[in-house]
């Protein structure tokens, strides 16, 4: 009985290692609808009815606008398997440069720890997992296959901002800046997430999400500051585990010079001829 408890509190801590970030057979958009675009010179106090779904690319095409930001997350994850509750802590940052920019997962708990640390850098991608020794290179798109997310893309916290994949936006009463709640489509949000969770966990298959809820707050001009999300979920490795994620996204340092752990040795392999 106890190496059968054990086994399945291990079991358990695999299914908690990601923060963010698929499904290898994208779901497809209705080919009969057209996707709605945004408009330059949009306000957040603008958005009203079917336009509120534009919200998360209104978001994005301004951290896009930005030469670096940084945003750092905190929360957890709490699987339940066959009775037993694992909290898993949940820490990342990433940092996006003008040259170089950077992303660090992290989750912990008593039972199994792991880390990915990633440098990106004119499309080649520099990482480590779990303290290796040396970094692995690849291509930003081989990375992006293997890994899922890509904190710096057309996503938010690794979840599509397509218009089809956003059920409904409400904007939500607030005495400073401008704050809305996102729901995404458990299905169409979730490609690369789900290809993160079963890299960084090890699963047997990806996750099958039922609920995603994003409240974010955002200035006049849409620069996010703070964002929360809760997701649930279930995950498979060797037995089934139900999970519900929480965890805060701070952004700060927009268009100041932010210091990148560790960026010099980074630089020494994704631009070997430059480093010497």
């Amino acid at each position: 009985m106890k190496k059968h408890l054990l086994t399945s509190l291990f079991v358990l801590g695999l299914l908690l290692t990601s923060c963010n970030g698929g499904n290898p057979t994208p779901q497809q958009e209705d080919p009969k609808e057209e996707e709605p675009q945004i408009i330059e010179g949009r306000k957040a106090s603008d958005l009203s009815g079917d336009e509120l779904k534009l919200l998360p690319k209104y978001i994005v095409n301004r951290l896009s606008s930005y030469d670096s930001y940084k945003a750092v997350t905190k929360g957890s994850t709490v699987a339940n398997v066959l009775f037993i509750e694992t909290i898993q802590s949940i820490d990342a940052e990433a940092i996006k440069g003008k040259d170089y920019s950077y992303y660090r997962n992290e989750s912990h708990s008593d039972i199994v720890n792991t880390t990915h640390v990633a440098y990106f850098h004119d499309n080649k991608t520099a990482f480590k997992n779990n303290g290796e020794s040396n970094y692995q290179i690849s291509t930003l798109a081989d990375y992006s296959k293997t890994y899922g997310v890509y904190p710096f893309g057309e996503c938010i916290e690794g979840y599509s901002i397509s218009y089809f994949a956003v059920l409904d936006v409400k904007r939500l009463d607030n005495e400073e800046d401008y704050k809305f709640q996102i729901s995404f489509d458990p299905l169409k949000a979730t490609n690369d997430v789900r290809v993160q969770m079963k890299a960084f966990g090890g699963l047997d298959d990806y996750p099958t999400f039922s609920d995603i809820k994003m409240t974010i707050t955002v200035k006049e001009d849409f620069t996010p500051t703070v964002l929360s999300l809760e997701s649930t979920y279930t995950a498979q490795k060797l037995i089934q585990s139900s999970c519900k994620q929480s965890y805060t996204v701070t952004y700060s340092s927009y268009n100041e010079n932010i210091e990148i752990e560790n960026l010099d040795e980074a630089k020494e392999v994704l631009e070997p001829a430059n480093s010497k």
